[in-house]
């Protein structure tokens, strides 16, 4: 049995990564401790986006090799520049997020736990539901590392958030690099159908969805059914089914899509101020208040127990 450290940097996606290796370290009998230099082994969760996060990245990697025996570095940069590493004379393992579970184990006969919960962030469960996009942004360098889309069955994704559920998770957030293109490599997107199916999970729990392409999300939001018969079969609270209140793809994309100038270009109203000098005030007429789903980062799909028909 080891005792390890972990450091995650980047998005959402990366986390949920993250608590899957703990997971996985945690089943063979590892143990965390709080910091490196109690730790036999230290992972180094890696985000890759402009040059001073890389620069972060590597200052990081250096430090966590000098406070443990081994470190094994995975993540976003490391998939996409893992010669950096070696570049750096850093010493440590470059490893694919599935890889670093077997490397910690290094071949030993671990002590299993078996059927341990999932690895909550306090009552926030992280589902990736899929890696890679089906984009090719020319300033994107995480396409390097993740490649194209690979989406799992329908079913995994909804055992895992059973099993979030289970394990006491309010909120289920679903991620990925594009979580708008899932199921895309199959044939056919399914990111609604998907919705539908973690919907159905008997549990006190909402979803939230990020990480989506709006470019690609409104075609999946044209699939998404208007209403749900599961919205008529409950008559008390806190019953297995649930109505649910969406914020359609087609509004999250008209929102996010906004450009930026239609805030700049707003007029502004001129009124003397009591000094004798003019001063701009904003007018709501001129200029319109910007909604909660412009800023929102997470596009919320909310549940909540239907009235009680007495």
């Amino acid at each position: 049995m080891a005792r390890y450290h972990i450091e995650t940097y980047g998005c959402t996606s990366n986390r949920g990564e993250s608590r899957e290796i703990e997971r996985r370290l945690r089943d063979a009998g590892h143990h965390q401790v709080d910091g490196p230099e109690q730790a036999d082994v230290a992972i180094l969760n890696t985000c890759t986006v402009v040059e001073k996060t890389e620069r972060n990245m590597l200052r990081r990697a250096e430090e966590l090799a000098d406070e443990t025996a081994d470190l094994y570095v995975t993540g976003c940069m490391a998939l996409a520049q893992g010669e950096a590493f070696a570049d750096a004379g850093i010493d440590g393992e470059v490893l694919h997020w599935d890889e670093v579970p077997d490397a910690v184990t290094n071949g030993e006969c671990p002590t299993t736990t078996p059927d341990a919960e999932p690895i909550l962030e306090g009552v926030i469960g992280i589902l990736p539901i899929a890696r890679g996009c089906m984009s090719d942004c020319s300033y994107c360098i995480t396409k390097q590392a993740t490649g194209k889309i690979d989406s799992p069955p329908i079913e995994e994704n909804v055992e895992k958030a059973r099993a979030l559920v289970h394990a006491g998770a309010k909120e289920i957030r679903i991620t990925g690099q594009d979580t708008g293109v899932y199921g895309w490599d199959t044939g056919e997107r399914a990111l609604h159908t998907l919705l539908e199916r973690i919907c159905a999970i008997d549990g006190d729990f909402r979803v939230r969805v990020g990480m989506a392409n709006p470019k690609v999300s409104t075609a999946s939001a044209r699939n998404w059914p208007r209403s749900s018969p599961t919205t008529r079969s409950s008559t008390t609270s806190f019953t297995p089914r649930y109505n649910r209140v969406r914020t359609t793809c087609s509004a999250i994309c008209a929102a996010s899509t906004r450009s930026k100038s239609t805030w700049r270009s707003s007029k502004r109203s001129i009124r003397p101020s009591s000094t004798g000098r003019s001063r701009p005030t904003s007018s709501s007429a001129s200029r319109p208040k910007p909604s909660a789903t412009t800023h929102s980062r997470w596009r919320c799909f909310a549940r909540r127990a239907p009235k009680s028909s007495t």
